[in-house]
């Protein structure tokens, strides 16, 4: 199970990284949780990356249109970060099909 991605949220005047662990974010994890099943914290991951370029760069590269949606490249980030939480998995159950 994952969580759905971090959105840009700039209200304000304020530049901040939305994990959503309180709403959405927190929510799946703790389904995961009372369900036993696996979960990979799609948001915690793309949020990291996000977080070490620093939000400029993420709006100017990766979310053109609004504060959800991104460009091809933000798309290719979240989909790398798919790979790296299910290779982060304790059962990596995708070991036979994801290159190392």
């Amino acid at each position: 199970m994952s969580n759905k991605i971090t959105r840009l949220v700039g209200a304000r005047g304020r530049k901040t990284i939305n994990q959503n662990s309180n709403d959405y974010g927190g929510w799946s994890k703790q389904v995961a949780a009372a369900e036993n099943v696996s979960f990979v914290d799609l948001n915690a991951i793309v949020a990291a990356k996000y977080d070490l370029m620093g939000y400029d760069k993420v709006k100017a590269q990766y979310f053109l249109i609004d504060h959800t949606h991104t460009t091809p490249a933000g798309a290719a980030v979240n989909a790398d970060s798919v790979v790296d939480g299910l290779k982060a998995l304790p059962s990596d159950p995708l070991a036979n099909y994801l290159v190392p």
